[in-house]
């Protein structure tokens, strides 16, 4: 037993020597495989290079090494050509021992990784779980404030796309419009040259000006700017004191509010941090707009001052010089002018019914023809003029050119005040339904003998055909257009009457005798007042009556009705209630309306012409005032006296007014009533678009495409007149609101004046033409018939 202990001891123990050795072996031949590092050169002895490892190995026997502390005797054996054997199982067993131990080093790895993110896992979420939750007002300001970015980029993205398109359109009008405004005539060409060549001139004597100087010496420069710096070190010496006196008086005040946010209750720290990073960047973007917009303000105050300066500098201090600055401004002025009216010069676009080859309305289609194509001129001159529809409108330099201003003389400049051999008298109807009182304003030619005679306040006296003309808001017959109109119509032979809407009167003599006024709706005043004219008129006695159609029982004609802008909207709406029914008179021949809106909506007036047409109204009301306190109503006094009178706009007056509005119903007998629901029902019962498609007489209306009040209505239901074959629509290019100031062709017999009042008579005449060759085809054919048989007696 003891024996067999030594041996397995003795084994033992050579076994480990030669794991040991497998070990040496392993370290000996480890340049085979790759590099080795400086314990495993320790161990093997071994040098760097492969030739001194053979030699070691080959030539030492037993030797000595030091492994884990411990001291190893290895033998060689004496034998080379056994080295390699034993150096690759030593290699293979030190590989099999290595993977043992990084198998487990692996595993020790994996088990710590895991308890160690177990760890991790538990005390994170414990973490998270202690932490305060954020408030959802702080989640909702941070995603409204994302997309208030989001926003942001996108409308700056979509300002510059939009930006850029517009500056390239804008550069393409520039150069076209450059292209566009070089003359085309000989003198159009010398006004531009004689232009640049002044404005050259001009700059010439500024550069010269500029230049002469005496030099400037070095001291006096040194003095000056020695005195500027004092000036300016006291500058900022008193700023300084101000800022440092704001300071103080700053940080006083911060005391109290220091004060009490001590005593509110203290935010979260990460609401803290937000708000403390958001409140920083609000303070950083107010204080860089406030820096840029001084450092702006700074820049524009320099440069208008340079700029002045200049001007004052440029401006000629010789008469030459003056002379020459305003024949260059003048001949840039009319040239930019004569482009101006090349520009807005064209034939009108007429929108009808065109009916060529059918029976259905030839009548219209004859009154197409006059208009457009060529005739003899109506001044009895001789010569031949285009038809109104064929010839182009040409307004007239700085008025015709510009809506505004052109409206502005329509409604100012009148007939010029020139002595027309006419009779002006002024006639006070009196309506019979509710007693209120109408001005009329007469204008008789005196192109006969007889004329002055003539009374027309009389039944059957008138011969002559009569126009009727209805002015617009807040105006009277007074006004231009209705003076320019009337002196048209009288040149031509016609009988020119103005109607005043009860409470207006050009010269404020007679007020009105009832609490309510005029509006867009009520057609009441002006059937009375045609119903009064139609007795006034001459009719045929029995033998030419029997001879002529029944239609026609008139000698000299029928009445023509002109409304202007209100008023051509009360025309329309009368023409197309009382046709709607068959009731309108025989009397009435055609209308003409100028500026009409066809769809009444106070609401939609843009400003300033809302508050314009409000304080009209308003004036209007405080003229009749008296007239209006005899009502004893308290809502009609309430909505009268105060609610209308402080109404900003005329929307916010309709509105107010409407319950009490006079109205009237739009069918037989057209009794009138009091009162609208609101505003809206006030807009929709006035607006003539809705009766426009029943008118039976030939209607003209025509609108200017650059009027500022009423042309956009007026587009939109341009539809509902084209469906009437009996309406013609004219549309200009220019003329703003009741203007078309024109200078007519040298061709024309005519001085200038209003291109509308021109359009509107020469309607008239070819209306009048077409009458009188229905008549006498009438009577060709009653002529041609043979004779009845003759009536004895009556039973």
């Amino acid at each position: 037993m003891a024996d067999s202990g030594r041996r397995l001891g003795h084994t033992s123990k050579k076994q480990g020597k030669l794991s040991h050795l497998s070990r040496e072996g392993r370290a000996a031949q480890a340049w085979t495989v790759g590099p080795m590092s400086s314990e495993d050169r320790q161990l093997s002895g071994a040098s760097d290079r492969p030739d001194r490892a053979d030699e070691a190995a080959g030539d030492a026997s037993i030797e000595n090494r030091d492994v884990d502390g411990r001291r190893v005797s290895v033998s060689d054996g004496g034998a080379d050509g056994d080295a390699p054997s034993r150096r690759r199982s030593s290699l293979a067993n030190r590989s099999e021992a290595d993977a043992d131990d990084d198998e487990e080093a692996s595993s020790r790895r994996r088990s710590s990784l895991a308890t160690r993110s177990a760890g991790i896992l538990s005390s994170s979420s414990a973490r998270r779980a202690s932490l305060p939750k954020p408030r959802p007002s702080l989640q909702r300001s941070n995603s409204s404030l994302n997309q208030s970015m989001r926003n942001l980029r996108h409308n700056l993205r979509r300002q510059s796309s939009q930006s850029f398109r517009a500056l390239k359109r804008q550069s393409s009008t520039f150069i076209e419009g450059i292209h566009d405004s070089l003359p085309t005539t000989p003198s159009g060409w010398a006004l531009l040259a004689l232009g640049t060549a002044s404005v050259g001139l001009q700059y010439e004597l500024h550069v010269q000006k500029e230049l002469t100087a005496p030099p400037i010496a070095t001291s006096s420069r040194r003095s000056s700017l020695a005195n500027r710096s004092g000036l300016y070190a006291d500058d900022d010496e008193e700023a300084s004191s101000r800022r440092r006196s704001s300071l103080a008086t700053k940080s006083a005040g911060t005391s109290s509010s220091s004060a009490r946010r001590a005593s509110l209750p203290k935010p979260r720290p990460s609401l803290q941090r937000s708000n403390s990073s958001l409140n920083q960047s609000m303070r950083n973007l107010r204080h860089n707009l406030r820096r840029q917009s001084s450092q702006s303000f700074r820049a524009l105050k320099r440069q208008s001052s340079t700029f002045i300066e200049g001007i004052n500098d440029s401006l000629p201090t010789t008469p030459s010089g003056w002379a020459l600055l305003a024949l260059g401004t003048a001949s840039v002025g009319l040239q930019y002018e004569l482009h101006v009216q090349k520009e807005l010069t064209a034939p009108p676009i007429v929108f009808c019914q065109n009916s060529k080859g059918s029976v259905l309305n030839g009548r219209m289609d004859r009154l197409f023809d006059k208009l457009s194509n060529t005739r003899s001129a109506s001044d009895g001159e001789g010569g031949e003029e285009e038809g109104i529809f064929s010839r182009k409108v040409t307004p007239s330099l700085f008025i015709g050119t510009r809506g505004l201003v052109s409206s502005t003389a329509a409604y100012a400049l009148g007939d010029g005040g020139a002595k027309r051999n006419v009779k002006r008298f002024r006639e006070v109807m009196t309506m019979g339904a509710d007693g209120a009182q109408i001005v009329m304003d007469w204008e008789i030619p005196l192109s006969r003998q007889q004329d002055a005679a003539i009374d027309v306040t009389k039944p059957n006296s008138i011969d002559k055909p009569v126009i009727l003309l209805l002015h617009g808001l807040n105006n009277d017959s007074s006004f231009g257009y209705i003076r320019s109109m009337m002196r048209t119509a009288t040149e031509r032979g016609w009988i020119a009457v103005g109607m005043n809407m009860r409470g207006q009167d050009g010269e404020h003599k007679v007020k009105n005798t009832t609490p309510r006024g005029y509006n867009a709706g009520f057609t009441g005043d002006l059937r009375g007042v045609i119903h009064q004219l139609e007795h006034r008129l001459k009719k045929r006695d029995g033998s030419q009556q029997s001879a002529q159609n029944d239609d026609d029982p008139y000698v000299g004609g029928p009445i023509f009705l002109l409304g202007y802008s209100l008023g051509a909207n009360i025309v329309t709406k009368y023409l197309g209630e009382e046709s709607l029914h068959g009731t309108l008179p025989k009397c009435i021949g055609g209308g003409a309306a100028m500026g009409n809106p066809l769809h009444i909506h106070s609401g939609t007036i843009a400003f300033p012409w809302n508050m314009l047409l409000g304080a009209g109204v308003k004036r209007s009301i405080l003229q009749n005032l008296s007239s209006f306190k005899r009502h004893h109503d308290p809502g009609f006094q309430h909505a009268i006296m105060k609610k209308t009178l402080l109404a900003p706009t005329i929307g916010k007056l309709d509105d107010a007014a409407a319950p009490y509005l006079i109205r009237n119903d739009p069918h037989p007998p057209y009794t009138p009533r009091i009162g609208f629901k609101d505003g809206d029902e006030y807009w929709h019962d006035s607006s003539s678009h809705r009766y426009v498609g029943h008118v039976s007489v030939p209607l003209l209306k025509i609108s200017a495409q650059d009027d500022f009040l009423v042309f956009g209505q007026f587009a939109r239901k341009l539809n509902h007149c084209l469906e009437n074959p009996n309406v013609v629509v004219v549309k200009t290019r220019c003329g703003g609101h009741l203007g078309w100031q024109e200078s007519p062709p040298p061709s024309s017999k005519r001085k200038g004046g209003s291109w509308s009042d021109a359009a509107v008579a020469d309607f008239i005449e070819a209306l009048l033409q077409m009458r009188e060759e229905d008549h006498r085809r009438r009577r060709l054919l009653a002529d041609d018939q043979p004779p009845g048989p003759k009536i004895l007696s009556k039973l």
